[in-house]
């Protein structure tokens, strides 16, 4: 280790905590960060990737240092849809947009990004989470 060959430890990095660990109080300047990436799908009609995980946790390690107090990530088999209206739900129930007076709205930071497959359908792009069946979505093409 570093102690032993006459060097001092390196500073741990402060890491981003997750949604149950920030106090009412604590969010008036709120940075939450939120990632969905997925290299693993369920169906084999879209094929596995290889980075979108680990760009992901670059960006999680990025935006920590940035300054981001709330990071949820979620990677591969995870990223579900129900994982993420979850994730979303959790996050407006948490901090709400506005004070329990109603009227008083609160600041922050909101960053997310998803990290994976994308399909188009008609006019409408999405992304497509790790248990995403294309052939359940008629007309779609992947991205």
């Amino acid at each position: 280790t570093r102690a032993r060959r006459g060097m001092r430890p390196r500073p741990r990095q402060q890491r981003a905590r997750d949604l149950g660990t920030i106090t009412p109080h604590e969010y008036e300047q709120l940075s939450v960060l939120l990632i969905f990436a997925c290299d693993e799908y369920e169906h084999g009609s879209l094929p596995n990737l290889r980075c979108a995980v680990k760009d992901g946790k670059l960006i999680a390690e990025t935006f920590t240092a940035l300054g981001f107090s709330v990071c949820i990530e979620r990677y591969n088999e995870k990223v579900t849809a129900a994982s993420i209206n979850q994730a979303l739900r959790a996050l407006m129930c948490r901090y709400p947009m506005h004070s329990a007076d109603g009227v008083t709205s609160r600041t922050g930071r909101l960053f997310a990004t998803f990290i994976g497959h994308g399909m188009v359908c008609g006019e409408d792009s999405f992304f497509c989470p790790h248990n995403f069946d294309p052939e359940r979505c008629g007309g779609a093409r992947a991205r």
